[in-house]
């Protein structure tokens, strides 16, 4: 199978800003920082959530049927239970790490 740009509902690589480099599907930064090197002090380009209340909101997509989801994560604490993925409304997806498992 090959997978197109025209396949692809959204992408937010998350570098520097929220926005859907596809389309017009832009999240929303609620709270989440922007991670900085300090040794050359500039932006990396990743975010830093506190596991609290940090999240990025998106716009609902059009996933109907199959769809694939990509996430890359680097866990401070992986010993608590922590929401990667939540649903809005009554969807019933939500994706967790807990105890280094998801």
């Amino acid at each position: 199978m090959t997978i197109t740009r025209g396949d692809v509902e959204a992408w937010y690589p998350l570098q520097r800003d929220t926005r859907d480099i596809i389309g017009a599907n832009d999240g929303t930064n609620n709270g989440a920082s922007l991670i900085t090197d300090s040794a050359f002090d500039r932006l990396v380009g990743s975010y830093n959530f506190d596991g609290q209340d940090d999240y990025i909101s998106i716009p609902t997509l059009d996933v109907s049927g199959s769809f694939a989801l990509s996430l890359w994560v680097n866990m401070n604490d992986s010993s608590s239970q922590q929401t990667l993925i939540a649903p809005k409304a009554d969807l019933d997806c939500q994706i967790d790490i807990e105890n280094g498992e998801v």
